[in-house]
């Protein structure tokens, strides 16, 4: 069963997983991930964090991914790779809308300003 996203928010992406042995080794797990990708709200206006590590400013954006079809082979530590601008988000979390076969993965991306 497939959830429904409307064209206009239709994101292609390829979800990897890094090795952590190697740090240029990756594996595809899927490609071609049919999905939605949003900001993660909770009724409020949301601010990106903004944070000064070491002497260098770093930025990180909470998202909320819905997929299209879910696929159990994602995992937590995975990334999210966009097909347009190739910017990856880490996946935090994966939750299940109970009853439901969509499937909803907690993101974060981290970068440096």
């Amino acid at each position: 069963m497939r959830f429904r996203i409307p064209p206009a928010h239709r994101e292609t992406v390829r979800i990897v997983r890094k090795s952590a042995f190697e740090s240029a080794e990756e594996t595809t797990v899927a490609e071609d991930v049919i999905c939605m990708i949003q900001p993660v709200t909770s009724g409020t206006v949301q601010r990106e964090a903004l944070e000064l590590r070491s002497g260098v400013a770093v930025q990180e954006t909470d998202r909320m991914v819905l997929l299209s079809k879910p696929d159990t082979r994602i995992k937590k530590g995975d990334f999210l790779v966009r097909a347009s601008d190739s910017s990856e988000f880490r996946v935090i979390d994966i939750l299940h809308v109970k009853g439901s076969p969509v499937m909803r993965l907690y993101s974060k991306s981290i970068g440096v300003l």
